[in-house]
Order: C-alpha cells, then sequence, then structure tokens
C-alpha cells in the first residue's frame, strides 16, 4: 500500500497535520457543552447501552411509544468506550478523533493516484477547511461522523485491490460500514457508476475489482434488509426519504441555490473538483480518478433528486472534489511550466496556496466561531422540566427540540424529527404547527387534549421556526406560565377538550 513507500518526512507532515485538525476540532467542540438538538437522539442510545449494555429498541418518551431502528455499531462502540472514560469526554472527543482521519485518508487517495506528495497535502488541506465538514460536524454525534472517513477509507483500499491483503481489509471495512449508517447505499451506486463508465470507455476490469463491487452490494442489501425490513414493510420506497413529510423535506432543500453551495463546499474544491471531472471523464482516461468521478456525480444526482438531506450530499460530494481537486493542482503547474512564462512556476504555485487561507481557512474558522448548538436558554428550561413537572407529564415543543427534550428531562414529547415507523408524521406536524400558530383558544385545548399536553415549551427557536413573536392564547385562562427565563417561557395547560 501507499503506506509503505511514504517518506519518513511525509509521514511526520501528514502526522502533524492529523494532529493539528484534531487540536483544532477539539477546541472547537468544547467551546459550547452542549451538542446540535438531533444529535440528543444518538445521545440517548449511547447513554443507554453505557448504562444498560443494551441497544435502544423502543422509545417510550417519544410519540406515545415508538420502535427505533438503528444500525448498532458506531452506537455499541462508543457506549464501551464510555464503561472507560466519562461518557461526556468520550461524545465529546470520538466523533472529531474520526473525523480527523478524512485529510489523513484524503493524503493517502490523492499521493496513490498521482504519486505527488504535494497535490495530496494539498487536497488534504482543503478537506480539513470545508466549511460543510468543519461546521456542521462540530456539535454531532451522528454515525456519519465514522460513516464519512470509512467510506473514503474503502474506496482507497479499492485502489490496491490487487494485493490478497486489501481484499480482507476490504471485505471488513465494508462490513462495519453496513452496520454503522445507511450512507453506504452512496458507495453502492458509486460502484455501479464505475462500471459504467469503464465499460463505456472500455477499460479492463480486475476480476477482484468486479467481485468485490457486486459482494459490497450483496452485504449492504442483506444487512438492510435485516435491520430495516420492518421498516420497510411499513413505508415502502417512503423509507429511502426516511419518512420524513414533504414539508419537511421542502424546507431542507428551499434555501439550496448555487451559491450557497459554492459557500458550503468552497471555491477552490468545487472549482478543482469540476476541472478534474470535466478533464479526466472527457479528454484523459484516468481509471484510478473514475470511482470518485462516479462518487461525485452520484451524490449531485441524489441532491437533484432529492434522495438524500442537503447536509449529508454536501459532506461526500465536498470530500470528492478534494480529492478530484489533486489531480488538477497536478495538471496545472505542470501545464504552467510548458508555458512561455515557466519560470513564474514557483509563484503561481505559491498563489494557489495562499489562496487557500482567505477562502478556506478565515471564511470556515468565522463560521464555526458563530455556530451554535443547544442554547444555554433552552437546556435551562429543559433541565427545570425534569425537576418541577410530574414524571408522566408530556411536552409539547418544536419538533427539532423534541430529542433534546427527552434527553435531558425525561419527559414524554408530542413529536420529534425521527419519523420512522410513524403513521400520523404528517398529521402530527401539521397539528403541531397548528399549536403553536393558531390564533383559537378552543382549537389549541382540542390539539392539546389530542395529545395530552401538559406543559408547552415555547423558545426563541420556535418562535423563528413558526416566525411567531408569542402564543395568541397565551393570556386565555387556560394557559398558566410557569417559567419565564431568558427568552423561554414554559405554560401549563389547564383545559384541554377531548374530542371522540
Amino acid at each position: 500500500m501507499f503506506f509503505t513507500t511514504m517518506k519518513k518526512r511525509e509521514v511526520v507532515i501528514i502526522g502533524l497535520l492529523f494532529i493539528a485538525v484534531f487540536l483544532l476540532r477539539i477546541y472547537f467542540a468544547f467551546k459550547n457543552p452542549h451538542f446540535s438538538y438531533d444529535s440528543y437522539f444518538d445521545f440517548r442510545i449511547i447513554e443507554h447501552i453505557a448504562e444498560t449494555g443494551k441497544l435502544l429498541t423502543f422509545d417510550h418518551l417519544a410519540y406515545g411509544g415508538r420502535p427505533v431502528i438503528v444500525l448498532p455499531l458506531f452506537y455499541y462502540l462508543l457506549g464501551l468506550l464510555a464503561w472507560l472514560f466519562p461518557l461526556q469526554l468520550v461524545l465529546k472527543v470520538a466523533p472529531q478523533l474520526f473525523l480527523s482521519f478524512i485529510p489523513v485518508i484524503v493524503f493517502l487517495i490523492v499521493g496513490k493516484i498521482t504519486n505527488e506528495s504535494n497535490a495530496a497535502f494539498f487536497s488534504a488541506l482543503l478537506s480539513v477547511f470545508v466549511p460543510v465538514i468543519f461546521v456542521d460536524t462540530l456539535y454531532s454525534l451522528s454515525p456519519i461522523t465514522l460513516a464519512i472517513p470509512l467510506l473514503f477509507f474503502i474506496l482507497f483500499i479499492f485502489l490496491h485491490i490487487e494485493k490478497e491483503t486489501s481484499v480482507l481489509f476490504f471485505v471488513l471495512v465494508i462490513t462495519a460500514l453496513s452496520l454503522i449508517h445507511p450512507s453506504g447505499i452512496i458507495l453502492l451506486i458509486a460502484f455501479l457508476g464505475y462500471l459504467l463508465v469503464s465499460m463505456i470507455e472500455t477499460l479492463k476490469l480486475e476480476k477482484a475489482e468486479v467481485e468485490l463491487i457486486f459482494f459490497s452490494i450483496f452485504v449492504f442489501l442483506w444487512l438492510m434488509f435485516i435491520f430495516y425490513k420492518r421498516a420497510f414493510l411499513f413505508h415502502g420506497l417512503a423509507l429511502l426519504q426516511q419518512n420524513i413529510p414533504q414539508e419537511i423535506v421542502s424546507r431542507y432543500f428551499t434555501h439550496i441555490s448555487f451559491t450557497g453551495a459554492l459557500v458550503q463546499i468552497g471555491l477552490l474544491p468545487f472549482f478543482g473538483g469540476v476541472f478534474a471531472i470535466y478533464k479526466y471523464l472527457f479528454n484523459i482516461k484516468n481509471k484510478s480518478l473514475y470511482m470518485y468521478i462516479s462518487l461525485a456525480i452520484s451524490v449531485t444526482l441524489l441532491l437533484w433528486f432529492r434522495l438524500i438531506q442537503p447536509s449529508l450530499g454536501f459532506i461526500f460530494l465536498s470530500v470528492c472534489l478534494c480529492i478530484l481537486s489533486g489531480p488538477a493542482y497536478v495538471f496545472l503547474i505542470r501545464y504552467f511550466k510548458k508555458t512561455r512564462i515557466s519560470h513564474f512556476a514557483p509563484f503561481f504555485t505559491l498563489v494557489i496556496w495562499l489562496l487557500i487561507i482567505p477562502l478556506m481557512v478565515i471564511p470556515t474558522l468565522y463560521l464555526a466561531a458563530q455556530k451554535g448548538s443547544l442554547s444555554p436558554p433552552v437546556y435551562d428550561a429543559m433541565i427545570w422540566l425534569q425537576t418541577h413537572t410530574p414524571e408522566d407529564s408530556v411536552v409539547l415543543a418544536a419538533p427539532h427540540e423534541g430529542h433534546a427534550l427527552a434527553a435531558l428531562s425525561d419527559r414524554k414529547t408530542v413529536i420529534d424529527d425521527y419519523f420512522l415507523l410513524i403513521t400520523d408524521a404528517e398529521e402530527r406536524l401539521n397539528d403541531v404547527t397548528r399549536a403553536f400558530t393558531t390564533p383559537f383558544a378552543t382549537e389549541a385545548a382540542k390539539l392539546f387534549g389530542k395529545y395530552d399536553v401538559d406543559y408547552v415549551l415555547f423558545s426563541k427557536e420556535a418562535k423563528a421556526a413558526y416566525s411567531i413573536t408569542y402564543l395568541a392564547y397565551k393570556n386565555e385562562d387556560c394557559m398558566n406560565e410557569v417559567y419565564n427565563q431568558n427568552g423561554v417561557v414554559i405554560f401549563n395547560t389547564r383545559c384541554r377538550i377531548k374530542i371522540t
């Protein structure tokens, strides 16, 4: 493998880069003691494993009780670490450690493809400061933090598939990825695209390549069927969008634009990657690059057809473009050296490297400094609910606050943003929206009765989500304000109308 051909200087440089990236991510991660709102779903599963040794398969706090279907390997890994170290430390450090391997893997891949350490380090440095990777995962506990480096490590192993040891590594890692996150489907699509492009370009494929591609498809689909069989029978093809209501799906994609994509990915990886795709797909044959071109095109199509969440799609796409920027860097430098102004080549190279600072480093660190997680006022309000309300209380909050509410207050919630095996997801989402926005106390009382709501958590985030500044019926006798701190208000619902 490329490990054995790396010079000592290269090993030192990439090792120092890994340490620097890890420390930088840790610095930002510990600036805020809390996690992102959706990460509290993962928090509860890991905490449950740490306490009981068993996976959380039924959530009695959400939707009046619902089954939980997840791939288990990531949660058991962090749960096991939580037996050895403090839980909070594991949850803060482990995801940042996993993500810090991305630039190392990018370095290895580009080094193998181009045999140029400068290009490899250039791509690795780009991958460190991609905004969507660095910023969106800072406070995340999602299995995707491990799935991303594993997926690209699989592609690195695939470059050495002629070696017997690589085959064993490939089988083990593809199986692990299939037990961590469903995003492995992206890899399978990329494999099929690779086969298609190779056939079109009449390139000879190794027998081991074809066998391992179809083995990967079989293993992934088999494991997905085992874990998600019930959900597939329940939702059918709607499972591809995780049964997320169309209102939320539309909201994900409403603000996506070309400019937004550039901000998320970064100018250098975007234009470098697009240039490489054009050059090597239409002008120059390079079998090693076709896999990454296929992956980039596959993710773009999934985003286009709204089959993948934008942030997740941009993460995979950006890593691909960072990898493809390596060959683009090599091509541009070599081309410049052939021009009449070749004596300016060192200056041209220096300019490319210096562009990383204003175009990648500064924007990413600025966005990271602005990145928020669960806000302290909302955290305090949820802790208040835990200590000042009956244990069987039902609390109404905005959908994105549901996981944190269940994890921190240990109280039942009306809704959150996990919709698998929920039969009335659309109806419930509409009812929650009406409960926050209706001007009529009677309608609110009917909705409170429908879901047995005892308390309403009204935060600044809920105000922003529903474009309101107050509950129109808050002054009615049926609403008793029991908490009001730092912009977060909790109401006790005195009136509920049951409709039979």
